[in-house]
């Protein structure tokens, strides 16, 4: 971060590093110090202890040793006071008494003269002079000793009140030595008192000392350690305080600043809905004269015209669609980016999908030389919901992309199933091609708004930059991802994997026709990809399939047929073979009576002339545009194997004529130039114009058409309004098949509940007669309501 960028940041989100590193390294001393004050104190208090223990302990020992002396003079007094009662008592009672508690008190005596001498001799130097004491006073003990036990041993009870002489020199001899014994006692004594006095005072002068220390220790702790640790607190509080100030005043400015913020976004959301608005309308405006313009153009092609003119007009309408295709992602993007697209959720056909999509792009395709297959897989789940609008629109773009920077080769579009569950299934889409490819290091800005690899490619392929970048962003709000594999050279491969909710009504399906059940067919396409789709679809509807990649395989597989008794019962024929001409094969088929009954489904494509069978040829021939969609394929084969009756007309790529009679409604704001007029009658239609949707509902209520094509943009009423007002006013509660005709483009959701299908106004010939014959099969549709 540069300064000037640091200096606009507010003072309380400023970095403080040297402020933290001060108070940090105070911390640590004022930890440091408290330590070791606490340490002083706590090793004072230990020391006054030990040393408060140790002079208890001393004194307890003194305090025993004057115990058992001041016993020892007591029991001496005793013994003496005994003697003496002995020697003066004149009943045998007293005598005898007198003797008992002479001999105890001896006994008792003795021991305790024992203990003491015990007891000063386990104390330490401190009783010295003690010991001495009672060192001198043994001599005394012993002759005392020695006078009572000849005064009890020598007295008989028969002689009391006469004792002899020996026992009355023994208490003599007894009361001789008290004296001396009394004294040595009484020192013993009197220096305990001595020692006590002196231990007590040592004592109190410890404990002084101790105290005084402890009391200089926690001064000292509150002087050096917690006064400075208060007033740091102190300043960190107060600095606190100040950056709480400070980030106060900062919220309030912020909450100033979110509040303009706020008005702002509101104001931006007003604009951007009003920018998504008038984008609407005017894509609207500017596609609907636009369309007339192409529509015209379209008009103008299909008239006699020289070659500089063919050019003029052809220019034309591909500018018109290129400006068309523009307007659309312009205004897609800034749906996308107003966040006010929304996702439909209805079921979703996935095959219809991909097929619908290689349809759309087949006539690019063929322009290109450029083979376009689509695939889906044979169980692909028909129970799924999802925005099939959006799907189609993201594989439009996918195709035409591939289709674009695809020279030669082919453009594979495909659907398969990741997983299913009970809930879900989760449905992978790629599209597949042969092309340029891209450099990896180019990947990431392939999705890029008004983003191309390089300026060569947008001068030589054009484009805006916003296909991928809407792409990704439809796919990213349908749950998924849209990946790129590519390298220069070797073509690219996009790809997109989305879940999809499964809703439990499987939507219906065509099923294969029994008769179908172990015919024999030849299947000759010189494309790989394309054959093995077509022997994929054959081989699900349990046909015996031989496939072949030229004409003389397919000559050999036919001969071996009729060798085998097997022979082959339809032939799926590709006009665009690589090694022969199909036509000059199909010609000597006709002229063999062995295969001139063969029914033969011709593969074409877009900008190839029909086939026309020639007149009178047994053999029922019908024709397919490649890519096959799988219904159609299945309804011609069965067709082929088991004739009946149709009542629609055939396909536009081998007949542009509406069965006669057909009669169809128009209903548009501008009906009298609308192109879809010219282009309806070229088809042999006939076309009754209304402006608004109170003269269709009208019109439709007093006649019977066919078919009604409805503007989205009608004006007074939308196209369901028109279709439930019509079905409510006839007697049989049924509306014609209506189309959906709009200036948008055709991968957006249908905008009606009602409609058989959506139709743009720069609709070509072939797609018109496609979308009118299935407005002819539906005539029978259950009534609404």
């Amino acid at each position: 971060m540069d300064a000037d960028a640091e200096s606009t940041r507010p003072r309380a989100e400023r970095p403080r590093s040297g402020e933290d590193a001060d108070w940090r390294d105070a911390t640590r001393r004022l930890r440091r110090r408290s330590f070791l004050a606490l340490g002083a104190v706590a090793l004072l208090s230990i020391t006054g202890q030990a040393l408060l223990q140790m002079t208890f302990l001393r004194h307890e020992g003194a305090g025993r040793v004057a115990e058992i002396a001041s016993r020892q003079r007591a029991l001496g007094a005793r013994l003496c006071r005994s003697a003496l009662l002995l020697e003066a008592s004149d009943r045998f009672d007293d005598f005898a008494h007198a003797l008992e508690d002479l001999a105890a008190t001896a006994a008792t005596w003795e021991a305790a003269h024992a203990e003491l001498g015990r007891e000063l001799r386990a104390t330490d130097g401190g009783r010295d002079e003690q010991r001495r004491m009672l060192v001198a006073v043994g001599p005394r003990f012993d002759a005392m000793r020695g006078a009572l036990r000849r005064l009890v041993d020598g007295v008989e009870y028969r002689d009391f009140g006469r004792l002899d002489e020996e026992s009355r020199d023994a208490v003599r001899e007894l009361l001789v030595h008290e004296a001396a014994f009394f004294a040595g006692m009484d020192g013993i004594v009197a220096r305990h008192d001595e020692q006590s006095s002196a231990h007590l005072a040592f004592l109190q002068r410890a404990e002084l000392t101790v105290l005084a220390l402890t009391l200089l220790s926690l001064l000292m702790a509150g002087v050096l350690v917690f006064r400075p640790a208060v007033r740091r607190v102190q300043r960190a509080l107060a600095r606190q305080a100040r950056e709480q100030q400070r980030a106060e005043e900062i919220a309030e400015e912020l909450r100033v600043r979110n509040h303009d913020l706020d008005e702002a976004l509101v104001r931006a959301h007003l604009s951007t809905q009003a920018k998504s608005e008038f984008l609407a309308n005017m894509s609207h405006e500017i596609r609907t004269p636009l369309n007339g313009v192409i529509g015209m153009a379209d008009l103008m092609l299909s008239t006699e015209l020289d070659a500089e003119q063919r050019e003029y007009a052809d220019t034309m309408r591909t500018a018109g669609q290129s400006l068309v295709a523009v307007i659309d992602d312009i205004l897609d993007f800034s749906r996308i980016e107003a966040r006010r697209l929304v996702l439909d959720e209805k079921a979703v056909d996935l095959r219809a999908v991909v097929e619908d999509v290689a349809g759309v792009l087949a006539e690019k395709a063929a322009a290109r030389g450029v083979e376009l297959v689509a695939r889906v897989e044979e169980h692909a789940p028909r129970d799924v919901a999802g925005d099939p609008g959006r799907i189609r629109q993201v594989l439009i773009n996918l195709v035409g992309n591939a289709v674009k920077f695809t020279e030669d080769g082919e453009v594979v579009v495909s659907a398969e199933t990741v997983d299913v569950g009970e809930d879900s299934a989760v449905v992978r889409f790629s599209v597949r091609d042969t092309g340029i490819g891209i450099d990896p290091a180019d990947h990431a800005r392939l999705f890029e708004s008004f983003s191309q690899v390089d300026g060569s490619t947008t001068r030589k392929y054009g484009g805006t930059g916003l296909g991928l970048a809407i792409s990704r962003q439809l796919v990213e709000l349908m749950g998924g991802d849209l990946l790129v594999d590519s390298e220069v050279g070797r073509g690219a491969t996009f790809s997109f994997t989305i879940s999809l909710p499964r809703h439990g009504r499987p939507l219906p399906e065509r099923r294969p026709d029994a008769s179908l059940s172990g015919r024999r067919a030849l299947l000759v396409v010189g494309h790989e990809r394309v054959r093995q789709v077509l022997a994929h679809h054959l081989d699900a509807w349990s046909l015996r399939v031989d496939d072949a990649a030229d004409v003389a395989t397919a000559t050999r597989l036919l001969d071996a047929g009729f060798e085998e008794a097997r022979p082959v019962e339809l032939l799926v024929l590709d006009r665009h073979l690589p090694d022969g001409d199909a036509d000059a094969f199909l010609r000597a088929l006709r002229d063999d009576p062995a295969t001139e009954s063969l029914p033969v489904l011709v593969l074409t494509r877009l900008g190839t002339p029909p086939l026309r069978p020639r007149r009178g040829a047994p053999g029922r021939v019908e024709s397919l545009m490649l890519p096959v969609r799988r219904d159609k394929l299945l309804h011609a084969v069965t067709d082929l194997l088991a004739p009946r009756v149709d009542v629609s007309f055939p396909d536009a790529a081998s007949a542009q004529r509406a069965p006669p009679g057909t009669h169809v409604l128009l209903a548009s704001r501008d009906a009298r130039h609308d192109p879809l007029v010219g282009a309806l009658e070229g088809l042999g239609v006939e076309v009754t114009v209304c402006e608004s949707g109170v003269e269709a509902v009208r019109s439709a209520t007093r006649k019977d058409f066919d078919a009604m094509f409805v503007d989205a943009a009608l004006g007074d009423m939308d196209v369901d309004a028109v279709v439930e007002e019509v079905a409510r006013r006839r007697p049989d509660r049924r509306a014609p098949p209506t189309v959906v005709v709009t200036a948008g483009r055709l991968d957006e959701r249908e905008p009606a509940r009602h409609a058989t299908g959506v139709l743009g106004r720069d609709v070509d010939a072939e797609r018109l007669g496609l979308v009118l014959e299935r407005c002819l099969r539906d005539r029978e549709a259950p009534a609404l309501g």
